[in-house]
């Protein structure tokens, strides 16, 4: 009888030790778990595995900002006034100019560009004004898509008129002087913004103010 006894118990506890090790462990060290099965243990036992922001299978979407940096391209239309110091007179006329640029995160941008004013108010049509700049922009988002912007930079100007100062013949006349302006963005998708833009130039003794629209495409 005793011999049967002892049987038993040790069955039980054998059973008993089995269903300790089945059972499942939920204990973490911080987050959310779910007990998951070890399928390549035969004795059955469960180990704790994260739960990574989905339950039943339904994930957590994830807000999509769109495009936060990389390249882009564009061009813009608009108008001019020119005011030259000491003088009373002021010049209006059309402006062109494509840039290129690349967006460095959410609020910086780098960018250059290459305009052209038409001079026929002033030199009938004889000569343009032509340029090349550089410029930093700082971005302020408003929305996901609406944002503002200011710029500051420098831009290289030409006239190509030929000219003779003090006997000397020169094919033109330029500098290198600085800008700045405002400006507001919109971005139609991923691809494609459009902007409205005031830009001051600095020219010598002139003055420059540009307001113009542009349409650019990223890449």
């Amino acid at each position: 009888m005793n011999n049967i006894r002892a049987i038993g118990l040790t069955v039980a506890l054998l059973m008993s030790a089995g269903s300790v090790a089945a059972a499942p462990n939920y204990s973490h060290s911080g987050g959310a778990y779910v007990a998951a099965p070890n399928y390549g243990h035969s004795g059955g036992t469960y180990v704790a595995a994260p739960n990574y922001g989905h339950s039943g299978g339904t994930y957590v979407a994830q807000p999509n900002h769109g495009r936060s940096s990389g390249s882009y391209v564009g061009a813009d239309y608009g108008k001019y006034k020119m005011s030259v110091d000491d003088s009373s007179d002021r010049y209006e006329d059309a402006n062109f100019r494509a840039f290129l640029g690349y967006q460095l995160n959410r609020y910086f941008a780098i960018e250059g560009g290459l305009s052209s004013m038409t001079l026929e108010n002033q030199l009938g049509n004889v000569a343009d004004l032509t340029g090349m700049d550089i410029s930093l922009l700082t971005m302020l988002p408003i929305t996901s898509k609406f944002s503002a912007y200011a710029k500051l930079g420098y831009w290289d100007w030409t006239v190509d008129q030929p000219l003779i100062v003090d006997g000397v013949y020169y094919d033109g006349f330029g500098d290198t002087d600085m800008l700045y302006g405002i400006g507001l963005e919109y971005k139609v998708s991923t691809r494609f913004k459009f902007r409205l833009d005031a830009t001051r130039y600095d020219a010598g003794d002139a003055e420059i103010d540009t307001l113009s629209g542009s349409i650019a495409y990223s890449f």
